[in-house]
């Protein structure tokens, strides 16, 4: 009903309704324990590892103690073993908990929510399902205010702040996909926010798209890559003269493709700033001023671990495992996420403490399954100088067979042909067949993202 009485509505009252519901995110957000959150997360930010250390073992040992007393399936797995809560800590709890699975969680959801009074109304929230496998959390209003204290904290690192004029291209279908002429976009007038639609994209309105970007002025853009990266690419193939440039460009929801930032920074001459959460806050991954990507150790407790559960080596892709601290009404300990990551040991420049992933890989279905069982994700080095492509998608139909979809310029030829397929088999191998489709578009999931990886194995 709802959503019929927007669609039926003129643009001037889907922007009431957009903001009246904007002010009530804004209430669930931001009211309550939100600005004390803050204020200590923006001191421990600056923790030394050891007090970061002893940080994570205080709030593991509350988070099992809670679960087992609240939570069925908790209670049930340490009675099983005949463990008690006050002798697991942050070096044993890896013995005690097995790796969650989601099909676990979905086939028995009762099982894993708090039956703790204190935690206050209970919210659901739906994971996008990108994978085909969508998910209901439940949490609760604290938690989602520490969430979006833990995302003010990042964007004041990123040298912005909530309330600033701002722009957000996501998944939401805010305008019909069928429609030619602007506006693509409505104001959520109570967040200084303006949404634009992530569908009506196109060579024919990315002009529109420009223009009101100018006359906005924002100074973040909250984004999926692809999203942006079509405009961006338009600017720079056209050489678009703007006065667009945010204090910095945020990116989630999808693999950031070297490639993307490279023409999006370009574009717009500022920085992207990316990160990675989920709908269960499970984990908190954020890149700093450096380009390098921090876990936030008071959010949770993040694992990159190999298909047997071992952690992986330094430079090594593996499977995010993840103990989420906010979200008490459904936590999840030890929970394979469904993406993968690339571990690092090494420090970084910006002075945090915060340990270090190399790179986020993407979903664990958005990797390649070579012969001999590797796994092989980012690939978009392949494109590489390579100028007459907009976009692709690799799909990997077989062990022996990869299908390409390219979106071309004008000037492709066969030439470039030779030279993709060439690189993509120094990556896979010569005994795999690569076959290209030109198309002219590449398809989006229903959420708006773009998967430039899909393996149908």
């Amino acid at each position: 009903m709802f959503q019929f009485i927007y669609n039926s509505s003129p643009i001037f009252i889907q922007n009431i309704i957009i903001s009246l519901y904007g002010l009530k995110l804004k209430y669930l957000r931001f009211y309550g324990g939100y600005n004390k959150t803050l204020k200590s997360l923006l001191l421990s930010q600056y923790y030394t590892e050891k007090q970061i250390l002893d940080l994570q073992n205080s709030k593991l040992k509350k988070l099992i103690k809670d679960s087992y007393e609240f939570i069925p399936h908790y209670t049930s797995l340490l009675d099983e073993k005949k463990i008690k809560p006050e002798d697991i800590d942050i070096h044993n709890f890896t013995k005690y908990f097995p790796i969650l699975q989601k099909d676990e969680v979905r086939s028995h959801p009762a099982s894993f929510t708090s039956s703790k009074k204190t935690l206050g109304k209970t919210i659901k929230i739906n994971t996008s399902g990108t994978s085909g496998s969508p998910l209901n959390v439940l949490t609760s209003k604290n938690a989602i205010q520490e969430n979006y204290a833990f995302f003010a904290r990042y964007l004041l690192n990123c040298g912005v702040k909530i309330g600033q004029p701002s722009v957000t291209f996501a998944g939401r279908i805010i305008v019909p996909k069928a429609q030619k002429k602007p506006p693509f976009w409505r104001k959520n007038y109570s967040m200084n926010n303006t949404l634009f639609s992530s569908y009506n994209i196109s060579e024919d309105t990315i002009p529109s798209y420009i223009k009101e970007l100018d006359r906005i002025q924002p100074r973040f853009i909250d984004t999926y890559p692809s999203a942006l990266f079509e405009i961006a690419h338009f600017i720079v193939k056209n050489n678009i003269k703007h006065s667009i440039k945010p204090i910095a460009i945020i990116t989630s929801s999808e693999t950031l493709l070297d490639s993307q930032r490279k023409i999006i920074e370009q574009a717009f001459d500022t920085k992207i700033y990316d990160h990675y959460g989920s709908a269960e806050m499970s984990a908190f991954i954020t890149q700093c001023r450096e380009g390098n990507y921090h876990i936030n150790p008071d959010f949770g407790i993040v694992e990159i671990l190999d298909s047997q559960g071992n952690e992986v080596k330094e430079g090594e892709v593996g499977n995010i495992v993840c103990t989420g601290f906010v979200n008490r009404k459904m936590p999840f300990i030890r929970y394979s996420i469904g993406d993968s990551a690339k571990y690092s040991t090494k420090s970084c420049a910006c002075g945090s403490h915060f340990h270090l992933i190399d790179s986020i890989e993407g979903r664990t279905d958005d990797l390649l399954i070579l012969r001999d069982g590797r796994k092989i994700g980012r690939l978009d080095p392949v494109f590489k100088g390579l100028k007459s492509i907009k976009e692709t998608q690799i799909v990997q139909v077989s062990l022996d067979k990869i299908s390409v979809s390219i979106v071309k310029e004008s000037d492709y030829d066969d030439e470039q042909n030779k030279i993709l397929i060439r690189e993509l088999k120094k990556r896979v191998g010569n005994d795999i067949d690569v076959t290209i489709n030109f198309v002219n578009e590449i398809q989006r999931t229903k959420s708006g993202k773009f998967r430039a990886v899909i393996s149908e194995l």
